[in-house]
């Protein structure tokens, strides 16, 4: 037998010798019973593993060998919980209810921040568990909860196209939700799909070319042809081209005349932005539409 046969019939052997080790010693827990028979045998046999083996048909000698030093690591306290099999209590945390904080709220205005005095009135609830709850209703105190109305998500939408990510001036102009909340939500809805406001410029140059092109009446086509992300909702891109991109919309400065013709108009349509922009005289992007509305709300709530 030649040398390169001789390798190839020792490797063989090696790999065969290592999966059936490993076939029969599988890994698995290791049980209270089993931590206190192994340290039971090593103060009557010593680290003899071979040996020790024998009394463990299912482990391996190099597992006996790393459960006794993990054992060996661990301190005093450590190794008496492991073997009573003790689990670590978790705290319970209880969410404040909405009679809490009034109570909570109405305390602190009378009694001022002595939290010791308050604590007196909430049984079962710490110092800082109080400070805590206290600093959130302080900052956030007409935050709503649960589900989002439709309004909500109406006027998130537009206060995203308005502001990006910025989600402090966001949650300012909200008034019904914190910066946490405007995040999550924002993330949730990204992990969904794809949106038009991500679209970078140059993105936004291949749509325009892509509708020069082939035309506004398939944008399926053009999402195609524009190489556009493929999780984008065809009717997303259609929509955000003719209320963004339509080369009809002006750009330019505002006339006064046109900005209170359009906070009537808003009025007047519930607050739908897109069908005020159908009936402008002079078409404007929807973005400037929305700056321009709240630029106008800001200076009447300054007079």
């Amino acid at each position: 037998m030649n040398c390169k046969s001789f390798r190839s019939v020792f490797n063989f052997a090696f790999t065969q010798q290592r999966t059936l080790s490993t076939a029969n010693f599988p890994q698995k827990i290791w049980s209270v019973e089993e931590t206190k028979k192994l340290l039971r045998l090593i103060d009557i046999h010593g680290n003899n593993w071979v040996l020790l083996q024998s009394h463990f048909p299912d482990r391996g000698s190099k597992s006996l060998g790393s459960r006794y030093r993990l054992l060996k690591s661990k301190s005093a306290e450590e190794l008496k919980a492991l073997l009573e099999d003790k689990k670590p209590e978790v705290p319970k945390i209880k969410n404040f209810s909405k009679t809490e904080d009034r109570l909570l709220d109405n305390l602190v205005h009378s009694v001022g921040l002595d939290w010791d005095q308050i604590c007196l009135e909430f049984p079962g609830r710490t110092k800082v568990e109080l400070s805590e709850r206290y600093e959130v209703l302080a900052v956030e105190p007409s935050n709503r909860r649960g589900p989002w109305s439709a309004k909500e998500s109406k006027h998130f939408e537009s206060l995203f196209a308005i502001y990006g990510d910025d989600f402090s001036r966001i949650s300012a102009a909200l008034k019904t939700r914190s910066i946490k909340q405007c995040q999550i939500r924002h993330s949730y809805f990204s992990s969904l799909r794809s949106s038009t406001s991500t679209l970078k410029n140059e993105q936004i140059e291949a749509l325009k070319k892509a509708v020069e092109d082939h035309g506004p009446e398939d944008f399926k086509l053009v999402l195609q042809k524009a190489k556009l992300p493929y999780s984008l909702i065809v009717e997303d891109v259609r929509k955000y081209y003719w209320r963004e991109l339509d080369p009809k919309i002006v750009v330019g400065e505002w006339q006064d005349y046109e900005v209170e013709f359009m906070v009537r108009l808003y009025d007047e349509l519930d607050g739908c932005m897109e069908l005020v922009q159908a009936r402008m005289p002079i078409k404007r992007g929807l973005k400037d539409m929305w700056i321009q509305h709240y630029k106008y709300i800001e200076r009447k709530s300054l007079l």
